[in-house]
């Protein structure tokens, strides 16, 4: 049975005991995703968490699905998988590339399914075409260009993030082979969201912050790849702080991606 398969056969299964919803009907809704209200023109300008200014020429984010959930799971809760307790209420699993200079949002290419029910948790889904478990996937996920200064000294910059062989964690202990499934590292959950309904027609609109990708990176012990012109670079793997700090900043449920509803007018 398919992932939406067993969502579906779980929404059915408890719409009876919603309560004070319209009975949990099916409805769907128009996805959306953009960068940051205040984004204007084809670039951002900032000062990163550790002090660099950075002007950001290029973001493209690729979100493989949307999901919202019933429940939001205790701080601290593991999941032994990669899906949340609970019951999904939502889904969107076109995917799309996302441009996050872009405030205005962009739609994906099909429409979601949901039930009437109130979402209180986001999922994000940083994955191409094949199967959230799949351990190839040569996806860029994320693209960014830019240059960054600390007042001495400039590293322009560029890289790319891809989620695939070269994410897989190895295996500590052998009995427990898949306690880092490869999947893990391209759900981004739980994202706490101020409580959404889906109704009929409206949009999931999901805005990323690009500054907050930047927070903690250290320009300065960037790669260099040439030095005429004098270029720099994120590392497709856990190579270097920038890049260590790039990809966790990715996939951190807190800050970067921002859920909300608009209702069909």
């Amino acid at each position: 049975m398919s992932r939406g398969a067993i969502i579906w056969a779980a929404l059915l299964a408890s719409a009876p005991a919603c309560v004070g919803t319209t009975g949990g009907e099916r409805v769907t809704f128009t996805a959306a995703a953009a960068g940051p209200a205040d984004v204007s023109g084809h670039a951002l300008s900032f000062t990163s968490g550790r002090g660099f200014h950075v002007v950001l020429t290029r973001a493209t984010l690729h979100i493989g699905a949307l999901y919202l959930n019933q429940s939001l799971p205790v701080s601290g809760a593991q999941s032994t998988d990669c899906v949340l307790p609970g019951t999904y209420v939502a889904e969107e699993t076109s995917g799309r590339d996302i441009d996050l200079l872009d405030a205005t949002p962009q739609i994906f290419p099909d429409y979601g399914d949901a039930t009437a029910t109130l979402a209180l948790a986001g999922e994000v889904w940083l994955k191409g075409p094949g199967s959230v478990s799949s351990p190839s996937d040569a996806t860029p996920i994320l693209i960014v260009e830019g240059q960054a200064d600390d007042g001495n000294a400039s590293w322009p910059f560029a890289g790319q993030i891809t989620i695939g062989k070269n994410r897989l964690r190895p295996v500590s202990d052998p009995s427990q082979p898949s306690a880092h499934p490869i999947c893990k590292e391209r759900i981004v959950s739980p994202i706490a969201l101020s409580p959404i309904r889906p109704t009929a027609g409206g949009t999931l609109l999901v805005r990323v912050d690009p500054r907050q990708l930047f927070v903690n990176v250290d320009f300065a012990s960037l790669k260099q790849f040439s030095t005429d012109p004098p270029r720099y670079g994120f590392v497709d793997a856990d190579a270097d702080q920038p890049s260590i700090s790039l990809y966790q900043a990715l996939r951190a449920a807190g800050g970067l991606y921002a859920f909300s509803w608009l209702e069909a007018p």
